[in-house]
């Protein structure tokens, strides 16, 4: 998982859209070999998951199964980096709802 530092990321969402991922976002996770191309370009930094949560550790099902617990809609992703790209989305969704409260 990364979070950005500098510059502006399009994350493709499981529904095709693409959201803006920008220093003011919430971490996310792309495949571990971009991740580690924008950590070497200095743009984003390693980050733990909310939470304390390994979402790498997890199993495909409980993945699909805690996205569905907090109404992510992930049956378009194909792999597992889109449903945690999903469930982070979602978080980071909510972190900014908070916030604006």
């Amino acid at each position: 998982m990364i979070k950005m530092i500098k510059a502006t990321y399009g994350l493709v969402k499981a529904d095709g859209s693409v959201e803006a991922m920008t220093p003011a976002s919430g971490p996310f996770s792309v495949n571990p070999q971009r991740e580690a191309e924008l950590i070497a370009l200095g743009v984003a930094v390693k980050v733990e998951s909310p939470e304390g949560t390994n979402y790498e550790d997890m199993k495909m099902s409980d993945l699909r199964k805690l996205a569905a617990e907090r109404g992510v809609d992930v049956k378009a992703a194909k792999g597992k980096p889109e449903v945690i790209a999903a469930i982070e989305a979602a978080e980071a969704q909510a972190d900014a709802a908070e916030v604006e409260e």
